[in-house]
C-alpha cells in the first residue's frame, strides 16, 4: 500500500495505513539488527509520545484512552503471571539494615 499523506476513510484503511508504515519502519531501521525489546518499544513509544503533543488536547485524550484499553488487554494477558496480593502491612524480613 502506498503511504501518502492523506487521512484515512475508514478504520480499515487507518489500520492498513498503520501496517504498511510499520513495515517499511521494519524493513529499512530493524532489519537484520539485533536490539533490545525494551529499546524498540521505548523508541516507539518516544515517537508516539512526540507524535501527540502535536495533535489537539481532544485527539490527545482520545488516544490515551486507547492507550489505556491497550494496556488493559497487555495486563489481563492470560500468559501473565497473577499480580500478588498486596498486603501494606507486612514487610520482608530479609532487608539489609545500615549496619549489614
Amino acid at each position: 500500500m502506498e503511504i501518502d499523506n492523506r487521512a484515512p476513510h475508514s478504520v480499515q484503511e487507518l489500520e492498513q495505513m498503520a501496517h504498511a508504515l510499520a513495515q517499511e519502519i521494519f524493513h529499512k531501521v530493524l532489519k537484520d539488527r539485533t536490539l533490545c525489546a525494551s529499546v524498540v518499544m521505548h523508541a516507539a513509544l518516544t515517537m508516539h509520545r512526540g507524535t501527540c503533543k502535536n495533535l489537539p488536547p481532544e485527539a490527545q485524550r482520545d488516544i490515551g484512552y486507547a492507550l489505556a484499553a491497550y494496556a488493559g488487554q497487555l495486563i489481563a494477558t492470560p500468559h501473565a503471571p497473577p499480580v500478588p496480593e498486596h498486603q501494606p502491612h507486612q514487610f520482608p524480613s530479609d532487608l539489609p539494615t545500615a549496619i549489614q
